[in-house]
């Protein structure tokens, strides 16, 4: 069937139902195809781009900049156009409940890009490590820690288990295997006393 043949035989609602959906795919693709490319960095920080707030509070960042997204807007075009279409073209509901259906169709698409992308920041994590988290955490003596030179400590921070340089504060040596509490951070060494 000729292109032009099927387009002619469509109402100017289904024009629009099919455009939105031929533009909406033709930039997810182009994206997509660009992103596997190496050609289009995927930044989740950005504000623009990315339809997600990096803060903690989602609640109180604004839902435009979350739902206003290149993403979300190819998923509401996309999704508009075919069910707009499909409800246009399969069933007796008229123009207004194609257009309604599609509309309804092209908002569920953005809000779940939206929240997607929202899940997909909360997977994210900062590099640095801050010691100070390290303060109450159990662990183990890695080298004995001898009370004037001092040893290592193998403890779990911030979800990652690292080997630190740890001193204490008592006069009896710690030996490898010992259980220990970290009691004080000093620059980058570990204050730890024998764990009950």
């Amino acid at each position: 069937m000729d292109f032009m043949v099927l387009i002619s035989g469509m109402s100017t609602l289904e024009q629009v139902f099919f455009g939105s959906a031929v533009v909406g795919g033709a930039l997810f693709m182009i994206r997509l195809v660009l992103q596997f490319a190496g050609a289009v960095d995927v930044d989740l920080d950005a504000g623009a781009d990315v339809a997600v707030d990096a803060s903690p509070d989602i609640g109180s960042s604004d839902i435009s900049f979350k739902l206003l997204s290149l993403e979300g807007i190819t998923a509401f075009l996309t999704m508009f156009g075919l069910i707009g279409l499909a409800i246009s073209k399969t069933t007796n509901a008229g123009p207004a409940m194609a257009f309604i259906g599609g509309f309804a169709a092209g908002l569920a698409a953005m809000w779940l890009i939206g929240k997607v992308f929202q899940s997909m920041v909360g997977l994210q994590s900062v590099g640095t490590m801050d010691l100070k988290n390290a303060v109450g955490q159990q662990g183990t003596v890695y080298l004995t820690i001898d009370p004037k030179e001092g040893g290592k400590v193998e403890v779990s921070v911030q979800d990652r288990l690292q080997v630190f340089e740890a001193v204490i504060r008592s006069d009896e040596a710690l030996e490898t295997g010992t259980p220990v509490k970290v009691v004080e951070v000093r620059g980058a060494t570990l204050v730890v006393e024998k764990a009950s």
